[in-house]
């Protein structure tokens, strides 16, 4: 069971409902992954875990590989 950081609400983490999101760093042009999820109570974003990339040669492909595990 995982609890939501804003409303406290108690749920569990399927893997039906995770997603990424990233994070793109400015100074560094790197680009920092996180698995999410959404509370069911509240829908508030819920981040559980960073996933750091060490090289990205192609920025682009990763935003459309981050948008298709989202679908």
């Amino acid at each position: 069971m995982f609890e939501c950081k804003v409303c406290g609400h108690e749920f569990e983490l399927k893997k039906e409902n995770r997603y990424l999101s990233a994070d793109h760093n400015l100074i560094f042009g790197s680009f920092i992954l996180h698995e999410c999820f959404d509370c069911p109570m509240c829908g508030c974003q819920n981040i559980v875990n960073h996933r750091e990339q060490s090289y990205i040669p192609d920025l682009g492909a990763l935003m459309i590989e981050v948008g298709e595990q989202n679908e």
